[in-house]
């Protein structure tokens, strides 16, 4: 290789520890701030033992590294985060510097308080279902890598977890293979990129015996098909995954109904996301960054998800976490059909009187989706309700439908019995009103269209149908709603369907004819 890039490690590793000396206390500042410490334990053992015998790294610079790493392990042993992702990839580095470095007065010290700091933490962070309670795919991510990196290090010294270690990691791996889209990503939901997960997945499927995992992931190309029906219902999570089926042209689409999350949340209860074709077409808009302004409030806050603003108001935080499953009677797993239904009732920020909004979401399998909301108030209210497309799809309005195309195929989203109100469709648009983008991963973002559906009500039901079609779908649709329940009969793309949908109380049912 390249002995100058050697000799810059070597000469940023005397730096840093020269000029940055440890403080032994608590700090905010970047260079000993949690997350940079325990990641320089982790980089700095790596290329202590990769280039041991490397005549470019001076012996100063190895006494220099290894003067610094009882620093590293004090400080992540003493002022690590109480809990999270940062706990898990923390408590990893600090065991990781006490079987690397044995020699160190204190190591068995760092490695014991690691193993009991750590393990409590797979059932205080993680669900029964598999998902860690940030729910935020990305931060699912990053917990299971240091929970995963944290078994194989003692494994690769000669130790083993408890069973219930290796049990919850294989919850961790399934949820992400039960929730990833046809085309590999994960789910993107609050603080998340849009991980490409298969390969990940590739990489463990072996290790756990999970054949269906990799049958998944490959669309049917390796491993064994499920012997389940290809939805997926997390009820700690509160997230309904729905499929067609397990190809790559599947229909996939997750409907939020949980808690908000123990970290990095946006108010974004009820959203749902559509995939058909191998594309994504209605879309969270993602996380951008962390940077503190008026983009981060945006992108956190309910007018980057598609769901409902009341009034002009934006939902506010709510429940961080739940200590039992959702109630069986609010969602159905079936083969002709999928059920969830929830309600957003932390209330709305700055919002005068009181105002509930339901919504329940039957997709019909391989058909298209119903999206019933309601909105239970002390009064009239005006409500917006959106629709975020992906920055790839075309955006039409047409008697207001709202037809997405790509070159894969076509989404529809039709107000059924027509919008007795306004619809706009806004792209791209700057501060202070922001609106219309989308961050597929951190610190990037593009103009993408949101369509906005605007008008008065009251309690009666807003219907929605989701039709993947090769074109812009032909439907024809009449609606009936007695207060609480919704009862459809339609035409979609030939078939005649009648659907019964109640919002809060009740069973649904669906007749194909």
């Amino acid at each position: 290789g390249n002995a100058r890039y050697i000799d810059r490690v070597d000469s940023d590793i005397r730096e840093w520890v020269t000029v940055n000396p440890y403080g032994w206390e608590r700090t905010g500042d970047p260079r000993w701030r949690g997350l940079e410490t325990m990641s320089r334990i982790n980089v700095w053992t790596h290329l202590f033992y990769c280039y041991l015998e490397d005549a470019h790294i001076q012996d100063g610079t190895r006494i220099l590294l290894l003067s610094s790493i009882p620093e590293h392990a004090h400080y992540t042993q003493h002022y690590h985060n109480p809990g999270g992702n940062w706990l898990a990839m923390q408590m990893r580095s600090l065991s990781l510097a006490g079987l690397a470095f044995p020699e160190f007065r204190d190591s068995e010290a760092w490695v014991a308080y690691s193993y009991h700091a750590l393990l409590p933490q797979m059932e205080r962070q993680i669900y029964p279902d598999g998902a860690q309670k940030e729910l935020a795919s990305h931060y699912h991510g990053a917990t299971l890598y240091a929970f995963q990196a944290f078994a194989d290090l003692y494994e690769t010294a000669g130790q083993r977890l408890p069973d219930s270690w290796y049990e919850g990691l294989e919850q961790m791996w399934s949820y992400w293979a039960y929730s990833i889209r046809p085309n590999g990503h994960g789910v993107l939901n609050n603080d998340s990129n849009l991980d490409f997960n298969r390969p990940k997945l590739l990489r463990v499927y072996e290790a756990y015996d999970r054949p269906d995992w990799a049958y998944i992931v490959t669309n049917g190309g390796k491993g064994l098909a499920p012997e389940a029906l290809p939805s997926r219902i997390f009820p700690w999570a509160g997230q309904l995954i729905s499929r067609s089926g397990w190809d790559a042209d599947a229909h996939w689409s997750v409907f939020d109904v949980g808690p908000w999350g123990i970290g990095h949340q946006h108010q974004d209860k009820l959203h749902l996301s559509v995939s058909a074709f191998g594309q994504d077409f209605l879309v969270d808009a993602g996380r951008l960054y962390y940077k503190r302004d008026v983009w981060r409030d945006w992108i956190r806050g309910t007018r980057a998800h598609n769901t409902l603003i009341i009034d002009g108001c934006e939902q506010n935080g709510d429940a961080k976490e739940v200590d039992a499953p959702l109630d069986e009677g609010t969602y159905v797993i079936g083969k002709a059909f999928d059920f969830a239904r929830s309600s957003f009732t932390a209330g709305y920020v700055d919002l005068e009187g009181e105002a509930v909004h339901h919504r329940a979401v039957m997709y019909v399998r391989g058909l298209a989706w119903i999206v019933v909301d309601r909105v239970r108030s002390d009064r009239e209210r005006d409500i917006d309700a959106l629709w975020h497309w992906h920055p790839e799809v075309d955006v039409t309005v047409d008697d207001g439908d709202a037809v997405g195309t790509h070159g894969s195929g076509a989404v529809s989203v039709i107000p059924v019995g027509g919008w007795d109100g306004t619809v706009d469709t806004v792209k791209g648009q700057e501060p202070p009103n922001i609106q219309g983008w989308y961050s597929r991963e951190y610190n990037q973002k593009a103009p993408a269209t949101c369509a906005i559906y605007s008008r008065k009500v009251t309690d009666e039901a807003i219907v929605w149908l989701i039709v993947p079609s090769n074109e812009k779908a032909a439907t024809e649709a009449t609606l009936e709603d007695d207060g609480d329940t919704v009862t459809l009969r339609a035409t979609i793309s030939g078939q005649e369907i009648e659907a019964v949908i109640p919002t809060q109380d009740g069973q649904p049912v669906l007749t194909l004819n």
